[in-house]
């Protein structure tokens, strides 16, 4: 498995990183059928740029973000980030958990409420899950 990131902050700045993106994402949704042809560039940010998943860093550092699951096991993480320092921890703590959800831990919001969370944790579907 390869994981393959893409900060759309970053994109005047690393274009390889977006081309590679892009390519893998279209041609993943291409055996699947659910394109025929290439998205132009907006039509593919605008795709790509519908984060559902969330990063918190702390209560104002966050990383919007999804992850492309592709056919031969690799992974296309897209997001956005203007802090280096945080997008570093975000890759580390996706590495901890291989890039799978279910290595996360729920935590209800109730108990967050009674105790504030001290360290990074995300936002998935509108649940809040901590690394164990």
């Amino acid at each position: 498995m390869e994981v393959f990131y893409c900060n759309l902050n970053e994109f005047n700045e690393d274009i390889e990183s977006f081309v590679i993106a892009k390519n893998k994402i279209e041609s993943n949704l291409k055996i699947t059928k659910q394109i025929d042809k290439k998205m132009s560039v907006n039509e593919f940010i605008s795709y790509v740029s519908n984060f559902p998943n969330i990063y918190i860093y702390n209560s104002q550092s966050i990383i919007t973000f999804n992850i492309y699951k592709l056919i031969n096991g690799d992974n296309v993480i897209v997001f956005s980030s203007n802090n280096n320092t945080i997008t570093n921890n975000f890759k580390e703590e996706l590495n901890k958990i291989n890039y799978n959800f279910d290595n996360l831990n729920k935590i209800d919001y109730l108990k967050i409420i009674e105790n504030p969370l001290n360290s990074p944790y995300f936002s998935i579907n509108n649940e809040i899950y901590v690394i164990d």
